[in-house]
């Protein structure tokens, strides 16, 4: 059917050890898509006003999302770091249309351990 093989995650990461690291994730329109974890603390206003704390990525030409693509996961390897939640985009429909140069490009998530945390859930590891 065309959708990539994920392997089961191994563990988590707290939000303080995210910053430096490369990260990807898969989104349902702009498939696989990689960065560099800028900042760990950003405050991020989403529609209606709500602020959320969240993890930006960015990395330049490497960096897509497009809309569609939250609630997807943002990983490091076999680790689960994250769920998807928007990007810079101006309004596009994907980030790489946004005329943003490249170093202005960024991707935002809710980071995983916070996620699991607020719906009671866990993720199941090796």
């Amino acid at each position: 059917d065309g959708s990539p093989g994920f392997a089961i995650p191994t563990g988590t990461m707290s939000r303080s050890r995210m910053p430096g690291i490369w990260a990807c994730h898969y989104g349902r329109f702009s498939e696989m898509s990689c960065g560099l974890i800028e900042s760990a603390e950003r405050l991020i206003t989403v529609e209606g006003g709500t602020r959320l704390r969240s993890v930006i990525v960015r990395a330049g030409s490497t960096l897509e999302s497009c809309s569609g693509d939250s609630g997807g996961p943002w990983f490091a390897g076999t680790t689960a770091l994250g769920i998807h939640s928007g990007d810079t985009g101006n309004g596009q429909r994907c980030l790489s249309l946004s005329g943003l140069p490249t170093n202005q490009r960024e991707a935002h998530f809710t980071a995983i351990d916070e996620t699991l945390n607020a719906f009671g859930a866990w993720i199941m590891t090796r």
